[in-house]
């Protein structure tokens, strides 16, 4: 009896200890971002930075100065590469880059290597839209569920229009039980745009659409699921076959695919002169809403489509940068048209406004700013491969190389 009471005090310990030990790896598999965030830093390369760029000679001295900018612009960002070009009438004027695609092995950065859109991934999903209204082939207005029947009936009826808008009451991002615990650092793999969509499925909205807006990259993931539905193919195939094969977007596609990951940058966080490597994520989660490589070349040919007829027609290009007459006074209703932000951009600290289409994009270990200026014709593309919280700072960097090419307004005289 004594020896089965002396085993019976052991064992106990020992289950503590495994049970203990258990959750230590389940809370640190959980969290993993956090405790692993600290580790790994190391200096940035110190020197000047490797550049590569071409110009229109006809905007030599513009090219010049942009030149200039975003040399000065990549030190005190310390990203470590930026990229970015410029076209205007449909033509590149100048690109360029500086710095370095990997760190660890000091590969350079060119004219083709390719970065995370993020959010910026919305605007070519948006055209990719936009051939399909042309076609005939898509209503905005018509229940999403006559293009994503595996999402369920809500309680008020949604349509495409607001999900591209975020004015439907989808949720975005959260927490799950899934490793790691936040949805935006996902690790699992997704097959296809319907597991996406899944996602979302059984969430409840948010608010009655059109009477409020909340940004949602989840909820944006239906645009993708409708366009499979109305072309009949694979949500990359039909972006392939119809905006980047078409614009000579070359170096243009989903993100955490077979071979994705060639030509492609590797993806860092920066603080203070110290680098590492981005946490690493699968972006099959995000692929219409923030889930697109690309160039800033392939970019502003993109852009370019939203300034002529050679893709989409003018009443629906129209139709993509008008923003919906709703949703309130909620943060971003006012400017958020469908997949562009549309507005007011001011040049020269003010001094010039002019109408601008755009959207930004934050990836993990990426940002991109993508500006098109129908007024000049111009559109600005810019990519990073450094994360970060927001794009104000690359914003700027987008006024600077804007400015190269647009004059400063006319002082009055007096």
């Amino acid at each position: 009896m004594n020896t089965m009471k002396r085993k019976r005090s052991l064992l106990a310990p020992v289950l503590i200890a495994a049970v203990l030990t258990s959750a230590g790896l389940v809370a640190f598999k959980l969290f993993e971002p956090v405790f692993v965030y600290r580790l790994d830093w190391a200096a940035l390369p110190a020197g000047e930075y490797p550049e590569e760029s071409e110009a229109n000679d006809a905007f030599a001295l513009q090219a010049e100065a942009a030149q200039r900018a975003l040399r000065a612009a990549r030190a005190e960002l310390e990203a470590p590469a930026l990229s970015a070009a410029i076209a205007i009438d449909g033509e590149i004027v100048w690109r360029s880059v500086t710095g370095y695609a990997d760190l660890e092995t000091l590969r350079r950065a060119n004219l083709d290597t390719r970065f995370r859109l993020g959010s910026t991934s919305k605007a070519a999903t948006s055209v990719a839209v936009g051939t399909l209204l042309d076609d005939g082939r898509i209503d905005l207005d018509a229940p999403i569920q006559a293009y994503v029947p595996r999402f369920p009936e809500q309680r008020w009826p949604v349509t495409l229009r607001q999900v591209m808008s975020h004015r439907a009451g989808l949720r975005d991002y959260g927490l799950c039980l899934c490793f790691p615990a936040w949805e935006h650092l996902n690790q699992r793999r997704f097959a296809n745009v319907d597991a996406e969509v899944d996602l979302i499925a059984g969430s409840p909205l948010l608010f009655e659409p059109d009477t409020s807006f909340a940004y949602t990259s989840l909820g944006y993931n239906l645009a993708g699921a409708a366009i499979e539905r109305a072309s009949g193919q694979e949500f990359g195939a039909y972006l392939q076959q119809a905006v980047f094969a078409p614009l000579g977007m070359d170096h243009t596609g989903l993100d955490a695919v077979a071979g994705a990951e060639t030509g492609a940058a590797s993806f860092y966080e920066v603080e203070n002169g110290s680098y590492k490597r981005a946490y690493p994520v699968d972006n099959s989660i995000r692929w219409p809403s923030g889930g697109i490589l690309s160039t800033p070349s392939d970019m502003v040919r993109l852009g370019g489509a939203m300034l002529d007829d050679r893709l989409l027609s003018s009443a629906t290009r129209t139709t993509l940068v008008t923003v919906p007459g709703a949703g309130g006074d909620a943060r971003g209703a006012s400017i958020y048209a469908l997949g562009w932000r549309t507005g007011a951009w001011t040049l020269y600290n003010g001094a010039l406004s002019t109408q601008s289409y755009h959207h930004a994009g934050t990836a993990v270990g990426s940002s991109s700013v993508f500006v098109v200026f129908p007024e000049y014709r111009m559109v600005v593309s810019l990519m990073m491969n450094k994360g970060g919280t927001n794009v104000d700072a690359l914003a700027i960097v987008a006024d600077s190389l804007a400015q190269a090419f647009i004059p400063p307004p006319r002082q009055s005289g007096g």
